[in-house]
């Protein structure tokens, strides 16, 4: 035998040895491909996440880029999702101006969040004087520029309509800008986050891993014995035949009863036995076998007037548009996240590399900040410890992330069972697509951004604005507007001195 051969012949005996341990040659099989999906997910997995934090040690600047290279991916594959190759060739240019609008509303999106964080000024003081005009042009008149190419994007998309495809091209249109709002709009305030200190970006990401892995374990772990639904079913009594069903009311989901004899038995009222087995529930009691297939149990049988009232209960769903997500799972990770939450905080806040912002775009920059009073040690009620106010934020990060996020996934779940999709894209082995990692997170940094400008760094943001918009002004507006504060001030101290 050659080398393919024999290990064809070895793998073969394999499943039978195993088949004849219980298992077919198929569900051998089955099970030796879910063990390598299993693999193959755990060490892509393990990559992403080594991957993940080589670029927080390389600095700021490469996590936004990070940032940017994921809102590319997730377009592609969003727009993907509507894509019909005989439509797209009667439709000119279509491609080309969704990626156009795309790239349009990343500039802007990326250029008012750099100028407004000042950032621009210390990139163009890296460049050469020429270089340097020229981009402090563009930047002045970045929102004509914008708009203007706004303009031409849609004059150029309505001359290139076809009759035949409209509803195509309207659609498709439509679903774009639904997908920028999605993707850019949403994820915006990501920039701010990673340059007011890495804390506030990895914090939430983090967050949302971590409860999408409890919630997986406890669903594992609890799924089914806390929360189940219940309903009943009649079955009524004919002699020498198999008892027929009546009424089948199941707001779970339709049950089927695969067989049910009758025998000489009576009844037992208030019966309650359930076994459970790898493929239906089997519930024997010497005058009746019952199959039914799914994860449901009889709780109750009782009999009355010739009639049987089967009353039967299932794991209760999350939701239907994902059925893998139970009741547990979703509490469950609620308590787990919270308290990883407190105590993952509790460690990044010793590092300035995290808790440091930067306000410069340097690579490698060497950050070296006073401790603000987020991440200074307080002491706890009563001596129990201490505690940063940096811990209490985690805190209600961690329940938008049990809370919010979880939906940004349910939303993926529905967008690919409305068009019959497992995944995305497969650029990422065991995983699927950016969409299938990042539905979570991108709704997360929304939360995330706005938390922080409004809880965190509401006075800094503001103070930090006015010397932004100080230092774009000329030296005449500068002068003019020093000579009006110290006019003010000048009133204010008389003011100060008459009282």
């Amino acid at each position: 035998l050659d080398r393919h051969a024999a290990k064809g012949l070895a793998t073969d005996v394999s499943r039978r040895c195993f088949a004849m341990k219980g298992l077919s040659a198929e569900q051998t099989k089955a099970r030796e491909s879910k063990a390598s999906q299993i693999l193959k997910r755990v060490q892509m997995s393990l990559v992403m996440i080594f991957s993940f934090f080589g670029i927080i040690w390389a600095g700021h600047p490469f996590l936004v880029v990070l940032t940017m290279v994921i809102q590319v991916g997730c377009f592609r594959e969003l727009v993907n999702v509507r894509y019909d190759l005989e439509k797209e060739k009667q439709a000119p240019l279509f491609r080309t101006m969704q990626w156009a609008f795309f790239w349009l509303a990343m500039a802007n999106s990326y250029g008012r969040q750099f100028r407004e964080m000042g950032i621009t000024r210390s990139f163009t003081s890296q460049l050469p004087t020429p270089v340097a005009k020229l981009f402090t042009a563009l930047e002045d008149y970045q929102n004509f520029l914008s708009s203007s190419a706004y303009m031409v994007l849609f004059i150029t998309f309505v001359l290139t309509l076809r009759k035949n495809i409209l509803r195509y091209q309207i659609g498709n249109l439509i679903w774009t800008a639904a997908v920028m709002v999605y993707i850019v709009k949403q994820v915006q305030g990501a920039t701010m986050l990673i340059f007011s200190g890495i804390f506030w970006f990895i914090l939430p990401c983090g967050l949302v891993v971590a409860n999408d892995c409890f919630a997986y374990i406890c669903g594992m772990a609890l799924g089914g014995s806390l929360f189940r639904s219940r309903y009943a079913i009649e079955v009524e009594r004919k002699s020498d035949e198999p008892l027929g069903i009546t009424t089948s009311p199941t707001p779970g989901g339709r049950l089927e009863i695969e067989e049910v004899k009758q025998g000489d038995d009576s009844l037992i009222d208030g019966w309650n036995r359930r076994h459970r087995s790898d493929s239906f529930y089997q519930v024997e009691k010497g005058h009746m076998i019952e199959k039914v297939n799914g994860d449901a149990g009889v709780d109750q049988l009782s009999e009355k007037q010739g009639k049987m009232k089967i009353e039967l209960s299932k794991k209760a769903q999350f939701l239907s548009i994902s059925p893998n997500k139970t009741w547990e799972g979703f509490v469950g990770a609620i308590f787990c996240t919270v308290i990883f939450a407190w105590f993952v905080s509790a460690f990044l806040s010793q590092f300035q590399w995290i808790t440091c912002p930067q306000n410069e775009l340097r690579p490698f920059a060497d950050l070296d900040c006073e401790t603000s009073k987020t991440f200074e040690l307080r002491p706890l009620p009563f001596g129990l410890g201490t505690y940063r106010w940096a811990q209490l934020d985690a805190v209600v990060l961690a329940c938008l992330a049990s809370f919010v996020a979880p939906f940004g996934g349910f939303l993926a779940s529905g967008i690919k069972r409305a068009y019959g999709l497992k995944d995305f894209g497969d650029l990422i082995p065991g995983h699927g697509g950016f969409m299938d990692r990042m539905d979570c997170q991108l709704i997360m940094l929304f939360c995330a951004h706005v938390y922080f400008t409004t809880f965190v760094a509401a006075d800094i943001s503001a103070e930090k604005q006015i010397l932004v918009l100080f230092a774009s002004l000329s030296q005449e507006g500068k002068n003019h507007i020093f000579d009006q504060l110290s006019a003010t001030m000048g009133k204010t101290a008389q003011c100060m001195a008459g009282k």
